[in-house]
């Protein structure tokens, strides 16, 4: 029995041994990757980030509405002055402040309107107005005191601290998912590529505070802050932790319904005299869903979200804007009233505001040669199956292996579908689906192969 296996064993083995490759253990360039994608070589494209940056590079640098924004806060920095950050006031002493304030300015407004009938009396008013500007200049110690007493029971995050003289400082605030990166940079009115551009993605990529300052004024800060209610950053203490009474303004943001932890957040800002804003992205979603599923008109649209939003949560001042399409709907009014002082420098015919045919808008919008499919999937994307990302520009795409080697492909378009190696197709059926649900799924030619699907990620 021992010699038959042996003998069995033994012709296995030389059947194995000619039948078996010889593996390199630096295997050339090769086409080996056509497995997953026929024909694409990998190892030989740029880096995505120089791949990105030479396209940043060929498109136009002008934007008027970008130079108008950026002049605008120059201005406001100006204004403000090199102090210090301060802290809001205490809830209860802001109250009391901001009721003598009002009646200071009763009395000015009266004795104002008595000067012009009392000329009698015109030095007993001197003498009071003197006393009203002592009161005021009081009133104003008082303000500063209340914010230094702050300090010790909210003081300044070490991360805000550092270089913040004569900063403006906004926070954005909001759950994983809803955009707040993409808000960031399109915001600051940045191309993909640039080395200060904020990473997005479907997973939660803010652990920590991060400051991103605009294009040549550092000073004006947008800070990507971490959500609300994880375990790292309980509720609780979270206004305390991330310093939000010396923000300028804070931006609550979410892609549908605000959540019980915004409201609360909401809540004690407005408690504490701190300007907040709530946005809602990805509005250029609901507005192509509605007219596609139920043939509802834009106009329709916002309007509905406007009135849910105000019936749910009360929200009866909200911004709905597109990281898409940052020239429509409410970014350039955010814009404007998120960083104070701004507004007051801008004219109403600003490029902010009319926007302005040619001018840089959304740096994934396409120009009109494109179809509407293929404007429709530009963008950031993940494989679902394999670990390949894919960045879209035109129809050039981009991609990279988990290991790092990279390639560019092109997309094909004709007869109303955009196709992939010449094999796998989408329309504009997929496009609309892929908004709804995040995937983009791809439909072999050949029904042996198996679909591919993308996620999308920023």
């Amino acid at each position: 029995m021992t010699s038959e296996l042996l003998g069995t064993l033994g012709s296995r083995r030389s059947t194995v041994d000619r039948c078996g490759q010889t593996w390199e253990s630096q295997p050339k360039e090769s086409e080996a990757d056509a497995v997953c994608l026929p024909g694409v070589k990998f190892g030989v494209a740029p880096s995505v980030a120089d791949w990105l940056r030479r396209k940043a590079e060929e498109m136009p640098e002008e934007d008027l509405a970008k130079e108008e924004l950026l002049e605008a806060l120059r201005k406001a920095l100006d204004v403000r002055g090199d102090g210090p950050l301060r802290a809001a006031p205490l809830c209860d002493e802001l109250k009391q402040l901001r009721d003598v304030s009002l009646r200071l300015a009763e009395l000015q407004h009266e004795m104002l309107a008595q000067r012009d009938s009392l000329g009698a009396q015109r030095e007993e008013l001197a003498r009071r107005e003197a006393e009203l500007k002592v009161q005021q200049l009081e009133l104003e110690k008082q303000r500063w005191q209340a914010s230094d007493d702050i300090s010790g029971s909210h003081p300044i995050p070490s991360w805000l601290e550092r270089n913040s003289d004569g900063t403006m400082n906004v926070a954005v605030v909001g759950n994983s998912g809803v955009g707040k990166s993409l808000l960031i940079n399109k915001m600051r009115r940045i191309r993909p590529g640039v080395p200060d551009w904020a990473p997005t993605g479907v997973k939660e990529t803010t652990l920590r505070p991060t400051a991103y300052s605009f294009p040549q004024l550092e000073k004006v800060r947008l800070w990507d802050l971490p959500g609300a209610g994880t375990p790292g950053f309980p509720k609780d203490s979270y206004i305390r932790d991330m310093g939000l009474r010396y923000f300028d303004s804070v931006l609550i943001v979410t892609a549908g319904r605000f959540t019980s932890i915004d409201e609360a957040l909401r809540a004690e800002l407005e408690a504490c005299g701190v300007p907040y804003f709530m946005v809602r992205t990805k509005i250029d979603l609901d507005v192509w869903n509605n007219k596609e599923d139920n043939q509802i008109d834009e106009e329709s649209t916002i309007e509905s979200i406007r009135q849910e939003l105000y019936r749910l949560h009360g929200v009866d001042h909200l911004y709905l804007v597109s990281s898409r399409d940052p020239d429509r709907y409410d970014m350039p009014a955010l814009l404007a009233d998120a960083f104070p002082g701004v507004r007051a420098h801008l004219e109403a015919t600003s490029f902010l505001f009319t926007g302005g045919k040619g001018e840089f808008g959304d740096s994934w919008s396409m120009p009109v040669i494109w179809s509407s499919t293929v404007a429709g999937v530009q963008g950031q994307w993940q494989d679902a199956l394999e670990n390949l990302l894919y960045i879209v520009d035109g129809t050039d795409v981009h991609i990279t292996r988990d290991d790092g080697q990279t390639a560019i492909i092109q997309l094909a378009e004709r007869d109303d579908k955009v196709w992939l190696q010449d094999r796998w197709y989408i329309d504009l059926g997929s496009v609309g689906k892929a908004r709804e649900s995040s995937e983009l799924r791809w439909t072999p030619r050949d029904l042996t192969d198996k679909p591919r699907v993308w996620r999308w990620c920023g």
